[in-house]
């Protein structure tokens, strides 16, 4: 990942920086848990993240195409 500090042009890595940079719990609430979930996906926790919420099977694989695109279109997420 780049240095939360560099001046950075391309809007999506910066919110991608800043979210892995905030210390906070992304799992406290359903909606930062989204956003977490395409931004920087959940990984191992993602099960334990999808049952704290009820997420269904659906849902997950939603969750799923939207990090993907989201990579796509910014492609330092995806070396998290």
């Amino acid at each position: 990942m780049r240095n939360h500090e560099e001046d950075t042009q391309d809007p999506l890595q910066m919110i991608h920086e800043t979210i892995v940079c905030d210390e906070r719990d992304w799992a406290e609430d359903e909606r930062s848990a989204v956003i977490f979930a395409i931004v920087c996906g959940w990984r191992e926790m993602l099960p334990q993240v999808a049952d704290r919420f009820g997420w269904s099977e659906e849902h997950i694989a939603r969750l799923s195409r939207l990090r993907a695109k989201f990579i796509k279109l910014c492609p330092v997420a995806g070396d998290d």
